[in-house]
C-alpha cells in the first residue's frame, strides 16, 4: 500500500517531516487533532488556500513549517507566548488532549498537469506527471477505501438523508459483512427482515438446549475461523492458517493438519500456569509411559520412559535405553557391549548439575561435558595434565622480587621476562591472590612508562616447555586457564610459538572485564599443535606460551589461527606499560589437554621444586678439607638432587678458602652430577668450600 499521509506527534516545534511525493504544493494537506486513546476528539483543518497556515520548506521539500500569523492558539503556540515556538504544534492542547499532526495528500482531479494538441512534441516529464496524477489519485482512493473497512464509518457519518431509496440492496450486502453486534433490538432493520437461513451456507444455527450446527461450504482454511479440511474433520484457522484440527474419531493435532495417528499432535506445544506445572501420562499399572523426542529420520531417537510394573525409568539415546533407575535407586548404564550398575545411586553432592553426567549414543559415559569416563586412561585425568610448571607462581629460587629486570632474565622459576623499548619493570612474587586456591602470584609493576609502543617494541611474560612434555599435543586440541588481574580493560593476548628459530605462531584474544580486578579465563586451540615449521620434541623449547602486555606492529598478526612468523598479540592488544600506576598480576596458569578447563592441578611444593630444579638449581654447595703433599689437589664430587634438562651452567655465588687450599675447580659437569677439585700449593691442611647455581634453562 502507498504512503499518502503522515501523522506524528505534536512536539512544540512548527516544522515537520512526511514522505510521500506530490505534483503540486498545494497537493499537500495538513491537519491538526487533539486525540484521546488514538481516537480524534477534535480537529483543525489547515487549508493549504491558507498561505498563513503552513508553508512548504523551500529548502526541503518534503517539510511543511507551520505558521505563527493566525495560529490557533488550541493546537498552535501564540505568537504572543512566553515560551515555545511560535506557530509550534502544541504537545498537548489547551484542552488536555494529546495533539497529532496528519499530513496528507490530496491529488487534484480537475485537469490534467499538462494538455497535448494534435502535431505538438510530447515530452516524457508531461507524460510521467499525467500518469503520475492518475496514480497517486488511486492511491490516494484505495487508502481512504482501506480506512473505511479497517476503521469502520464513524458515528453520524451517513446520515438519514443520504441514503437514497433502493440504495443498499441484498446485493450489495457481502457474506459476513452484517455480525450480530451491528443488529439490536433498536436497529433500523427489522427482523422480518432477516432471513433465518441465508442459504444454509457458512452458518452456526442454534436453539435453547441444543448443539450448534456447522454447515460449511469449502475445505480451504478461511481468513479466521472454522472450515473442513476433509470429510469429517473440523479445522479451526487464524491468519488463512489452519492451526487446530479434529479427526473424525475425536484425535486433536495443533499445527498439524493430519492428527488421525495420534492422541494429542503438538508443534511447540507450551504450558504455562503463574504457579507449578506439569504433564501427566496416565498409563495402566502394567503398561509404560514414554516421553519421546525425534527428528525427521525417526520419531523416537531419544526419550524417557516409565515402566510401571517394575517402578522403572529409562533414558533412551539412539532409540536403545541406556540408563536404567530402578525402584530402590540403583543405576544401570548399558554401553554398547557391557553394562555399569552403581547401587546406590549416582549422586552429586545431593543434586546433579547441568550436564554433570551425560550418557552419548554408544553408552559412553561423559561428565562435566569433556571427560569421557571409559577413556580415563587416555584422557586428560592421565598422569600430570598441567604443562605448565610453577603456574600458581610459588617456586622462586632466585629471590622473590626483581628491580629494572632486563629482556631475557628468569624471574620467579620458569617464566621469562622478554621487551622492547623504553619501558622499565619490576618483577616480583606478591601475596595478591584470586582465592584461598593459590598463596602467591606474579606482579609487574611499570616503574618506567612508555605511552607509545614503536613498531618493534613489546613486552611479555613466558613460560617455555620442553618439547618432551607438549609432543602429544599434535593435532591435539588443547586449554589454557589462569587468573588475571589487569589494571586495563579490554582486548590482551596469549600467544603460542614454537623455537629454534621461532617462525610458526598462534595468538588468542581474552577479555579483561573490569580493571584491577581478578577475572578467570579460559582459551581453547582447536586441533592443537602442528608439525609445519621448526619444532623440538626432545629436551629443547617444544612450546613458547608468551603472555602479551604490550606490542608493536611487527608482532601483530589475526587471531584463532597458525601463522608463519613470530608474533604474540593482534592489533587489538593494549599497552599495559603507559602508566606507572599499572600493576599487572597473574596466577593459576594451567595447561592441559581437552576443550575445557579443570580445576588447577596443586601438586605439592616438593613436586612442584623438583620439576624446577630440572632446569634451574640455586644451592649447590661443596666443601672440601684436609692434609695434603705439596702441588696435590682435593676431589669431591656431588650428586644432583634432580636430573637436569641438559648439563647445567655453573655460577660461583660465594667461596672460602682456609690453610693450604688456593683454589677450587669444576672439573665435571653431567645432568646428574659434577667433580670438584681443590688447588693445595703449598702443602698442609687446608679447606675449600663454595656455593653455586645450575642453570639447564631452555
Amino acid at each position: 500500500m502507498a504512503t499518502t499521509e503522515n501523522i506524528v506527534l505534536g512536539d512544540g516545534g512548527n516544522t515537520y517531516s512526511f514522505s510521500f511525493p506530490y505534483l503540486k504544493t498545494e497537493d499537500v494537506r495538513a491537519e491538526l487533532q487533539e486525540f484521546d486513546a488514538s481516537q480524534p476528539v477534535g480537529s483543525q483543518v489547515i487549508s493549504t488556500d491558507d498561505t498563513a497556515a503552513f508553508t512548504i520548506n523551500p529548502s526541503n521539500p518534503t517539510q511543511i513549517i507551520f505558521s505563527a500569523v493566525n495560529a490557533d492558539t488550541v493546537y498552535q503556540i501564540a505568537p504572543d507566548e512566553v515560551a515555545g515556538t511560535p506557530g509550534g504544534v502544541r504537545i498537548t492542547s489547551t484542552n488536555n488532549y494529546p495533539v497529532r499532526v496528519r499530513i496528507y495528500r490530496s491529488t487534484q482531479p480537475d485537469s490534467t498537469p499538462a494538455t497535448f494538441f494534435a502535431g505538438s512534441a510530447i515530452r516524457a516529464q508531461d507524460l510521467n506527471d499525467n500518469f503520475d496524477q492518475i496514480l497517486y489519485i488511486m492511491q490516494e482512493n484505495e487508502n481512504e477505501l482501506i480506512s473505511i473497512t479497517t476503521g469502520g464509518i464513524g458515528d453520524n457519518a451517513i446520515s438519514t438523508a443520504s441514503l437514497q431509496n433502493n440504495s443498499v440492496t441484498s446485493a450489495k450486502i457481502a457474506d459476513g459483512t452484517i455480525v450480530d453486534d451491528d443488529v439490536n433490538a433498536s436497529a433500523a432493520i427489522a427482523g422480518t427482515k432477516i432471513s433465518p437461513n441465508f442459504g444454509a451456507q457458512n452458518t452456526v444455527t442454534t436453539g435453547n438446549n441444543t448443539a450448534a450446527s456447522f454447515i460449511p461450504t469449502s475445505n480451504t482454511a478461511p481468513t479466521n475461523g472454522l472450515y473442513l479440511p476433509s470429510a469429517n474433520n473440523v479445522a479451526l484457522a487464524t491468519n488463512n492458517t489452519g492451526v487446530l484440527f479434529i479427526s473424525s474419531d475425536g484425535n486433536v493435532g495443533l499445527n498439524e493438519s493430519d492428527p488421525s495417528s495420534y492422541s494429542l499432535y503438538a508443534n511447540n506445544l507450551v504450558i504455562k500456569d503463574p504457579g507449578n506445572t506439569g504433564i501427566s501420562i496416565i498409563s495402566s499399572t502394567t503398561a509404560a509411559g514414554t516421553i519421546y523426542f525425534g527428528d525427521t529420520d525417526s520419531e523416537n531417537k531419544g526419550g524417557i520412559t516409565y515402566y510401571h510394573a517394575l517402578d522403572n525409568l529409562a533414558i533412551i539415546t539412539n532409540s536403545n535405553s541406556r540408563l536404567v533407575i530402578d525402584s530402590i535407586g540403583s543405576v544401570k548404564i548399558k554401553g554398547s557391549s557391557s553394562n555399569i550398575f552403581l547401587n546406590p545411586a549416582i549422586s552429586f553432592n545431593g543434586s546433579a548439575p547441568v550436564d554433570s553426567l551425560i550418557v552419548d549414543s554408544s553408552g559412553d559415559v561423559h561428565i562435566g561435558n569433556d571427560l569421557i569416563v571409559n577413556n580415563l586412561n587416555g584422557g586428560q585425568l592421565a598422569g600430570s595434565r598441567n604443562r605448565i610448571i610453577n603456574g600458581d607462581m610459588r617456586i622462586a629460587q632466585r629471590g622473590t622480587s626483581f628491580a629494572a629486570i632486563a629482556a631475557g632474565a628468569y624471574s620467579l622459576d620458569r617464566w621469562l621476562w622478554g621487551h622492547a623499548g623504553t619501558m622499565v619493570c619490576t618483577v616480583s612474587q606478591d601475596t595478591d591472590v584470586p582465592n584461598n586456591t593459590f598463596q602467591s602470584s606474579l606482579k609487574v609493576d611499570v616503574t618506567t612508562a612508555d605511552t607509545s609502543i614503536a613498531a618493534g617494541d613489546y613486552v611479555h611474560i613466558v613460560e617455555r616447555i620442553e618439547g618432551y612434555n607438549v609432543r602429544d599435543l599434535i593435532g591435539t586440541t588443547f586449554t589454557l586457564s589462569f587468573w588475571v588481574k589487569s589494571p586495563k580493560t579490554g582486548t590482551h593476548c596469549v600467544s603460542f610459538r614454537n623455537a629454534g628459530p621461532i617462525d610458526r605462531s598462534y595468538v588468542k584474544e581474552y577479555t579483561v572485564s573490569t580493571a584491577n580486578t581478578w577475572e578467570y579465563k579460559t582459551l581453547t586451540v582447536s586441533g592443537g599443535l602442528i608439525t609445519a615449521g621448526n619444532w623440538d620434541w626432545t629436551n629443547g623449547t617444544g612450546l613458547d606460551v608468551c603472555f602479551t602486555l604490550a606490542s608493536g606492529t611487527t608482532f601483530q598478526t589475526t587471531a584463532d589461527a597458525w601463522q608463519t612468523g613470530n608474533f604474540i598479540a593482534t592489533a587489538n592488544q593494549v599497552n599495559v606499560m603507559d602508566s606507572t600506576a599499572n600493576d599487572f598480576y597473574i596466577t593459576g596458569v594451567q595447561l592441559e589437554p581437552g576443550t575445557i578447563a579443570t580445576p588447577f592441578e596443586r601438586r605439592s611444593y616438593g613436586d612442584e621444586l623438583a620439576l624446577c630444579q630440572r632446569y634451574y638449581q640455586n644451592t649447590i654447595r661443596i666443601q672440601m678439607g684436609g692434609v695434603t703433599s705439596l702441588g696435590v689437589s682435593l676431589y669431591s664430587a656431588v650428586q644432583l638432587p634432580v636430573t637436569t634438562r641438559d648439563a647445567p651452567t655453573l655460577t660461583q655465588l660465594s667461596l672460602s678458602l682456609v690453610g693450604s687450599c688456593t683454589a677450587i675447580s669444576v672439573d665435571t659437569v653431567t645432568k646428574d652430577y659434577i667433580d670438584f677439585s681443590a688447588s693445595n700449593t703449598s702443602g698442609g691442611a687446608g679447606i675449600a668450600s663454595a656455593v653455586y647455581s645450575a642453570s639447564a634453562e631452555l
